[in-house]
This record gives C-alpha cells, structure tokens and sequence, in this order.
C-alpha cells in the first residue's frame, strides 16, 4: 500500500485528496492522470531487471527507466541532478554546475562557473581570451585581452572590477602605440605598452583600484 494524491476527480475521491491504493491500482491512476504519488518508493517498487542484454533499474509501478547499464559496461554518464551532490567525483563533468561547490576539484574545468568555489583548484584554469583591433574598451570577462595596433591607434579603457579579478593584457603588434587607461589606477594613471610582446597583469582590490601585479617587457606605468 502506498499513499496517492488525487489530481482529478473520480470516483470517491475529490482533487487534492490523499488516500491509500495497492500498488497495482495505484500505478493505474498515475498512467491515466488521476493521481500522484505522495509517500516514498518502497525498496520493491524499484527493482532491477535484465532486458535486452542492458541492466535495468527501473520504476515497477510506472515502468520508466531510472538507470540503464549496457552489456559492455559505462564509459560515462549522463545524467541530471536536481538537488545537492555529497561525496567525490571522479572524471569529467559537462554541462552546468548551478550553486557552491566545497571541496577540491582537481583536473580541468572547462566553461562558466557561476556562484563560489571553496577549496582548492588543481590544474589547469582557462578564461575568455580577446584580440582587440583598434581602441576600445576591455571586457571584465576575460582572463587575456590581445591588443593589436597595427591598423588603428591602440587605446584601450578597463572599468572597475570585483575584488580578486586579475588580467593580463599583452600586444602583439605597436605600430600604432598601446595604452590601457583603467578607470580607477592605484600609483598612476594608465600602462603604456610600446613594443611587441609588453603585457602587464591587474589585480582589483574590490573596493577601489586595480593594482599592478607584474609588468612584462617595456612595459611602464604612466603617473
């Protein structure tokens, strides 16, 4: 016996009813619409079973397939997750990660990460890349920004950002001169970066500058 919750109404029962059904009638109403089920599975409503060389778990009373095995065995996994992951996971994972993840990620992790990553990152960490032509504003979303001055002159502005945020920007060709001007420049007012290969990294402090955490080649900060 389990416990059901009528969606419609029929016969002895009005919508919104909780009531008791053996599981053959119960898996009725729920195929027709009528009901839902309200209490837990017991442990027999899902059950394993062998079918057509896959192994199967599936749900006895509406016979959907929870879990299908093939004879050869997983060599991965897709599947949804709706809820919190406790525990490890080992391998790749694809697709999107909404909400915290607490504990170590070690390996690559390709994509966007939305929300907070607490613990320690091992391995490589990838960001938006971005070649600009031409002056310009540094998009906040990039790990790298390119600046190519070989058609038009090469200056480039970089808003405030949020607290820990780095990038590196770097030239590639000065024949027009390159200049980054932030908004806000702790000990000056802007980089210039007047020959090939000059880059300098940024770091913002979140709450008022970007500060210069290495300046690469020629390049020098402009009081």
């Amino acid at each position: 016996m389990n416990t059901y919750t009528a969606l419609k109404n029929f016969t002895g029962h009005v919508t919104g009813d909780t009531f008791q059904a053996p599981d053959e009638i119960g898996a009725k109403l729920i195929k027709q619409g009528l009901a839902s089920l309200t209490a837990e599975y017991d442990n027999e409503q899902v059950q394993l079973r062998w079918k057509n060389e896959n192994l199967e778990i599936f749900n006895r009373l509406t016979g959907a397939v929870l879990l299908r095995i093939p004879k050869g065995g997983l060599t991965s996994l897709s599947v949804d997750i709706v809820g919190n992951v406790t525990g490890n996971v080992t391998g790749n994972v694809t697709g999107d990660v909404a909400g915290g993840v607490t504990g170590d990620v070690t390996g690559q992790l390709f994509g966007d990460v939305t929300g907070d990553v607490t613990g320690d990152v091992t391995g490589q960490l990838f960001g938006d890349v971005t070649t600009y032509v031409g002056d310009g504003e540094i998009g906040l979303n990039l790990l790298m920004a390119i600046l190519n001055g070989a058609t038009a002159t090469c200056d480039m502005s970089l808003a405030d950002g949020t607290e820990g945020q780095t990038i590196t920007i770097k030239t590639i060709d000065i024949t027009n001169a390159c200049t980054v001007t932030p908004t806000h420049l702790a000990n000056g007012t802007s980089i210039s970066l007047p020959a090939v290969g000059d880059a300098v990294t940024l770091m913002f402090d979140g709450t008022t500058n970007w500060h210069i955490i290495n300046l690469y080649g020629t390049a020098a900060v402009v009081a």
